[in-house]
């Protein structure tokens, strides 16, 4: 049984309110219809949340989509579809977002609103999709569309993961063995050398003056540094900051382009799920608009929304915003010359991907030699900086 808060009218006219427990909202209307009650509104009760409920991961987040999706194509009911995924030992997490998209689903919202209502779990990008699908009546292809794209990001995410690893790892063995070096060898040397008098180049000079600095100021430096990451963490959810971010970004010269690569892919991607779900085309882009994490892409589907809403067609409206890649324009000109612009944006999407991967794997060749060289090139500096003077001792002998 599930507890629901209701409100109705009476025949005198006076609202009534109370919290009764009932298999479903749809039970509880009809009991309260023979009681003589009108206009009728059914809310159920939530559990209360605790604060130690986790957020479902991305892993858990794309089984629980393609399970959905498997699930609805076979022909169940979708709350049954939900009650069987929650009985085959899922997650804590997992388990809790079932029971409260269950909870809701009975009491009469539709599984858009569910979602919606599961905002801190769910993307808005997952939100538009179900909503476009469940509009169009074929949620299960909705499903299967965004299981794909979620598996998708996945995998582009561990790609970036991947090529970061080796020169994240790199960076932290640099500051480990170089800051180990300032602080507990450089001041060897300079007590050796500042015993003998003897002049040293500058070097050397800079070396000891930096390795005192750091000696001096390092922990305020650390501190510094956690202050400013945690600043600007905290100031990237201001619209305004995040777009001036993103602006930086779109105009670094190598990931700026791989940038457009990416965001352009998805955009593609998820266009053509939302026309393969039945959409009309400026229904799509208003959901589109909601699925964009970039806020400059947002930006971009806004104005696309209002060309196409005016009668230009959308390769038009594409071809207008350099961030979009030129490839996507191009296959939807001729997807709408032949009627089928979501399978052309479908290839679209494959083609841009493809090129993303592409640029990921020449960055990621060519950035592991240039780490090294960058490593080098700094504990080089610092051992002929200390091994100069001694050089010049030599020759003086």
């Amino acid at each position: 049984m599930l507890t629901f808060k209701w409100s109705a009218r009476d025949w005198s006219g006076d609202w009534r309110n109370g919290e009764t427990e009932a298999p479903s909202a749809a039970n509880l209307k009809a009991r309260l219809c023979t009681e003589g009650l009108l206009t009728i509104s059914i809310h159920p009760q939530q559990p209360p949340q605790k604060h130690s409920q986790r957020r479902i991961t991305a892993t858990d987040r794309l089984r629980l989509t393609q399970q959905l999706s498997h699930l609805l194509s076979a022909g169940l009911p979708l709350t049954d579809a939900l009650a069987l995924i929650k009985a085959r030992h899922c997650p804590i997490p997992v388990a809790q977002c079932l029971s409260m998209l269950h909870t809701d689903l009975l009491g009469g919202y539709a599984f858009s609103e569910c979602i919606r209502r599961q905002q801190y779990q769910f993307s808005p990008l997952y939100f538009g999709i179900v909503a476009a699908s469940e509009e169009s009546g074929q949620l299960a292809v909705g499903l299967a569309h965004l299981s794909r794209q979620l598996a998708s990001d996945a995998h582009r995410q561990a790609q970036i993961r991947a090529a970061l690893r080796y020169p994240i790892t790199i960076a932290i063995v640099a500051v480990t063995v170089i800051s180990l070096i300032m602080i507990w060898v450089i001041p060897g040397f300079e007590a050796q050398f500042a015993q003998r008098g003897t002049p040293l180049p500058w070097l050397t000079q800079q070396l000891i003056r930096s390795a005192s600095g750091l000696a001096d100021w390092g922990a305020w430096l650390i501190l510094l540094a956690t202050v400013t990451a945690v600043f600007l963490k905290h100031q990237m959810r201001r619209p305004l900051v995040r777009r001036s971010y993103e602006q930086v970004l779109f105009f670094v010269p190598w990931f700026g382009h791989w940038l457009r690569l990416v965001y352009s892919a998805a955009l593609a991607e998820t266009l053509s799920s939302l026309l393969k779900a039945g959409l009309p085309l400026t229904q799509a882009l208003s959901h589109l608009r909601q699925a964009q994490a970039s806020l400059r892409f947002q930006a971009i589907i806004d104005n696309v929304n209002r060309a196409v809403s005016n009668g230009k067609p959308i390769s038009e409206a594409f071809a207008a915003h350099p961030d979009i890649a030129p490839l996507l324009a191009q296959l939807c000109v001729v997807g709408e010359a032949t009627g089928q612009l979501d399978q052309f944006l479908d290839n679209a999407a494959i083609t841009l991907n493809v090129e993303a991967t592409t640029a990921l794997e020449k960055w990621t060749a060519a950035i592991e030699p240039l780490s090294i060289v960058l490593l080098g090139s700094i504990i080089g500096t610092i051992v002929l900086a200390m091994y100069w003077p001694v050089f010049q001792i030599g020759q003086t002998i």
